[in-house]
């Protein structure tokens, strides 16, 4: 009797049905590629084999993640691009002679960076670029990723670049966290200095601090010159001197940077009139500017910038007549400063 329950008892057992199981929730991938790259479907496919569900993003979408891929005549590039909740923008970047290769090492970083426990808890391998510490610090949905640059080829073969990726988390924004110098040149328009305004150029050297209340640094080395007329008169203004300039935070959106920025200038201001009337001088420039900061990212290594923003000289000059008796022009109390540029990052 005790046998025959038992074994109906294993029947009842062997027919049930086993619980379905909830797929997880795909992600959302916005890919944009060029000729001679892996299209959006090649991609999807190559995630789905690594075994994590993912969807194209159209307009209208929920975007997880942004996957640029680009082939240039000597190298072809990729951008991982990811939005965490605390709404740091991650990004990783690779570059190699073949576009497959970079287009590999997205979608490990990108199946990576779902589930990062699937990386082993290894240090970076060789070769490979990070920043920050890996002391608890995982890549999950939750945490800021910070991302940097490694080559696609090493990526590729050693899926442990994770830990790359876990790495930098520690760290509070992944630009902010490069170490990365650029430099550049500049056109300037500055008014207030003289009675037009006074059109010049700019030579600048920047970068990242990865500090919480100063992402950037820059200093410049500018000069500008200008003949124009005031109150009948012919005068000649020459501005030239350098500027040091930080800027508390940058905000990134996508291939776009914003920052509000800071600086102070120093130099020497030389004008000079009517030569009959004796009127040339020179005297110490200095000056409070401050102005937001646009970047936009033309590729991996140039960028275009335009700042605009006022300059205050903490020294006002009068331009006249020597003994003071007639006064042609003053500096205005504030002026614009408007500066439209090209940024080159050194390797």
């Amino acid at each position: 009797m005790v046998r025959a329950a038992l074994w109906a008892w294993g029947l009842v057992l062997w027919a049930a049905p086993v619980p379905a199981q909830a797929e997880p929730a795909p992600v959302w991938v916005w890919y944009r590629t060029s000729d001679g790259c892996p299209d959006g479907e090649a991609f999807v496919s190559r995630l789905s084999q690594l075994g994590k569900a993912a969807r194209l993003a159209s307009v209208g979408d929920r975007v997880d993640f942004v996957v640029t891929l680009g082939r240039g005549p000597e190298q072809s590039s990729g951008r991982l691009e990811r939005q965490t909740r605390s709404g740091t923008v991650a990004i990783r970047e690779y570059r190699d002679a073949r576009c497959e290769a970079v287009a590999e090492a997205l979608a490990l970083t990108l199946e990576l960076a779902l589930e990062p426990e699937a990386a082993p808890a290894l240090g970076a391998p060789a070769g490979v670029a990070h920043a920050g510490s890996s002391d608890g610090a995982t890549a999950s949905s939750d945490e800021d990723v910070g991302l940097g640059t490694v080559p696609a080829t090493r990526a590729a073969a050693e899926p442990s670049v994770g830990e790359a990726l876990k790495a930098s988390a520690a760290d509070d924004g992944a630009h902010a966290s490069r170490h990365s110098i650029s430099i550049g040149a500049q056109a300037t328009l500055t008014t207030g200095v003289a009675p037009a305004a006074l059109p010049g150029a700019a030579l600048f050297v920047s970068g990242h601090t990865g500090s919480p209340w100063l992402s950037t640094w820059r200093g410049a080395l500018f000069g500008g010159y200008r003949a124009s007329s005031a109150e009948l008169r012919e005068i000649e203004v020459l501005l030239a001197g350098a500027r040091v300039e930080g800027c508390s935070f940058e905000a990134r959106f996508g291939a776009v940077a914003v920052a509000p920025c800071l600086g102070l200038d120093a130099g020497l201001l030389h004008a000079s009139g009517p030569a009959a009337l004796g009127t040339t001088d020179s005297g110490f420039w200095s000056a409070v500017a401050a102005h937001g900061r646009l970047v936009a990212a033309l590729a991996d290594s140039l960028s275009l910038e335009l700042q605009v923003g006022g300059l205050a000289p903490l020294v006002r000059y009068e331009m006249g007549t020597r003994d003071g008796s007639v006064e042609w022009f003053r500096t205005r109390a504030v002026g614009l400063d408007a500066r439209l540029g090209m940024a080159w990052q050194i390797p």
